[in-house]
């Protein structure tokens, strides 16, 4: 049984990870630590050289869009990360959850 269970988590984070990674062009979710507030993923995503599309419902995750002339995509995703986003996805992943 806690094969079938460990199977089906692998699967649900493999297929998590594959439909969340954003796309190129396309805006990003950014979560920061749910104990930090909105202005701290703002903070991230300034760093980042981008700029906000919109908050979430959620305080500690907004939508972000890399800035015009600034580094590619896949750059973009890696300088949240180093600015200190927690996770990076696609927000249509969550739908209208965000």
């Amino acid at each position: 049984m806690r094969q079938v269970v460990a199977f089906t988590l692998l699967l649900a984070g493999a297929l998590l990870a594959v439909a969340g990674t954003p796309r190129a062009g396309t805006p990003v979710a950014v979560a920061v630590s749910p104990s930090s507030g909105r202005e701290v993923a703002a903070r991230v995503v300034a760093q980042a050289g981008g700029h906000l599309v919109r908050p979430s419902r959620f305080h500690w995750i907004v939508v972000a869009h890399r800035a015009e002339g600034a580094a590619a995509q896949g750059d973009f995703v890696a300088a949240l990360y180093a600015a200190g986003a927690t996770f990076v996805f696609d927000p249509h992943v969550a739908g209208g959850c965000l």
